[in-house]
């Protein structure tokens, strides 16, 4: 799978046009507190790079659940082989149902790549109510931003969880 061809033809989903780097996935990961985390969500999880991050650095008894809309993308994740690992080949407007359908109540982080900026008002109010609804009180919720477009929105939804 190519990243860039996919970027292009699913450019407001994807909203990059190169994968995140090792590096990037090691700062992101960084202000999460991983001995007690027990449930962390990733949001976009494109071609893993920060999925194996979070990996390597969770409890053997922790569980990520990583959501990537896009069909390509969703089967190269579950290709990675780490049973601590769960692929949801949905958007995170859905992550609310999702974790309900498990019994699943709040995560302990939220790491997300999803390109705020260029969704819809609609969908990036539903998906940032999502995510809020979905942290723990002491939570984190990181966001890769691309642009700072939507940077104010984020900071006061999220006051001190938003890294």
């Amino acid at each position: 799978m190519d990243f860039f061809v996919e970027s292009l033809k699913h450019w407001p989903t994807i909203g990059a046009f190169a994968p995140c780097s090792s590096a990037v996935a090691e700062k992101v990961t960084r202000p999460v507190d991983f001995s007690h985390a027990r449930l962390v969500v990733e949001l976009g999880g494109g071609t893993g790079a920060i999925t194996k991050e979070i990996l390597m650095r969770m409890r053997s008894d922790s569980e990520l659940i990583t959501f990537e809309i896009l069909s390509p993308f969703a089967e190269a994740l579950r290709r990675i082989p780490d049973s601590r690992l769960t692929v949801v080949n949905d958007g995170a407007e859905n992550l609310g149902v999702y974790l309900a359908s498990r019994g699943l109540e709040k995560a302990d982080a939220i790491i997300s790549t999803l390109p705020i900026g260029t969704m819809n008002r609609t969908l990036r109010a539903k998906v940032l109510d999502e995510v809020m609804h979905a942290l723990h009180q002491d939570a984190r919720y990181i966001q890769v931003q691309y642009s700072l477009l939507s940077r104010k929105e984020i900071k006061r939804k999220f006051d001190a969880k938003f890294c």
